[in-house]
């Protein structure tokens, strides 16, 4: 029997300080019947020329003009011709069992997960996918997690080429954040079996201030509501929308809602009080028109407060959770 081929996708901008790390560990994995496709994503610095001197025949080097991650990895899955594929990040690296772990649970219709190993610039930690291994994890139990935060990424899963293109699937271009999640979700929606392997292969580097997770988002609220529209959709589709279905999809906003908070607080020095005040404003007017407060769980001061803001939308509660943002930034450092 042939033995299959993996298609590991490494979209890359402006990653010359990380790029060989990454590569590095792709290249000497123990599985050896790889494909690497490293897709430029316009980058000005030196990323194109290292990637270009590494002496492997199995890497497939593209280069396009800047237009986003989600654009990189569409073309990365275009140009992918292996039967399985796994996406890591330029600034990321992997164990170097990795694929060879995840192929022996593998096939066409089988999404293999693994934890992620997080690194930030005060913590490092285990990201788990599940917590009770035991219990058999189906389509409703996969989607769930992944749209709760930590399946969300689609670094760390093996999943089936053939699942992608018969379906069509590919990366919204429209999202700046939660694109993967996305992804990932219609992966699941058309995949029959799901296996969990508790260890962590992918080891996902935070410490980056240019990273997207730290830098600012212009409009970053209605990009988040993209996001849920898509999610709710995927799960309409697939027939979950349970009183349990709708409490695990309003939660959701509860973090986003205070990322789209810190979001504007954190360039309030730049901004001014007054512009983040109004931006503030429109984030609680516009999210306050697709979250359904009934749906949401109470557990915090916070989310107490952001009901509030929610139900009201006066000044004085876009003010109270300008405030409250800004003491948990000084507070968390």
């Amino acid at each position: 029997m042939k033995a299959p081929l993996v298609s590991i996708i490494v979209p890359m901008y402006n990653s010359e300080k990380a790029i060989l790390k990454c590569i590095d560990t792709v290249i000497n994995q123990s599985w050896s019947n790889l494909e690497i496709v490293v897709i430029d994503d316009g980058s000005k610095d030196n990323s194109f020329t290292l990637v270009e001197g590494i002496k492997d025949k199995r890497i497939k080097l593209i280069k396009q003009c800047n237009s986003g991650a989600s654009s990189a990895r569409n073309l990365g899955i275009k140009n992918a011709t292996g039967d399985y594929l796994l996406f890591v990040d330029a600034d990321d690296y992997v164990d170097i069992d990795m694929v060879k772990e995840l192929l022996k649970y593998a096939d066409e219709n089988t999404i293999v997960f693994s934890n992620t190993y997080v690194k930030e610039r005060k913590s490092e930690y285990i990201l788990k996918l599940f917590n009770d291994v035991l219990e058999p994890i189906d389509k409703h139990r996969a989607m769930k997690e992944i749209i709760s935060g930590g399946g969300g990424l689609i670094c760390s899963k093996l999943i089936s080429k053939k699942v992608v293109e018969e379906n069509h699937i590919e990366f919204n271009r429209d999202l700046v954040l939660g694109e993967d999640q996305v992804f990932f979700l219609e992966i699941a929606a058309h995949s029959k079996k799901f296996i969990y392997l508790d260890k962590a292969f992918y080891y996902y580097d935070r410490t980056d201030e240019a990273s997207a997770t730290n830098k600012y988002h212009y409009n970053l609220v209605d990009n988040y509501i993209v996001l849920q529209n898509a999610i709710v959709e995927s799960f309409e589709k697939s027939g979950f929308n349970s009183k349990e279905d709708m409490t695990v999809l309003n939660n959701k906003m509860k973090r986003w809602f205070w990322d789209c908070i810190d979001n504007e607080v954190k360039v309030m020095k730049n901004k001014g009080v007054k512009k983040t005040f109004k931006s503030i404003k429109s984030i609680t007017e516009k999210i306050s028109k697709i979250a359904k407060i009934e749906y949401l769980d109470i557990d915090t001061i916070t989310d107490k407060f952001m009901v509030r803001s929610l139900k009201r939308k006066s000044n004085l509660s876009a003010l109270n959770v300008m405030i409250i943002s800004k003491l948990l930034m000084i507070k968390n450092g």
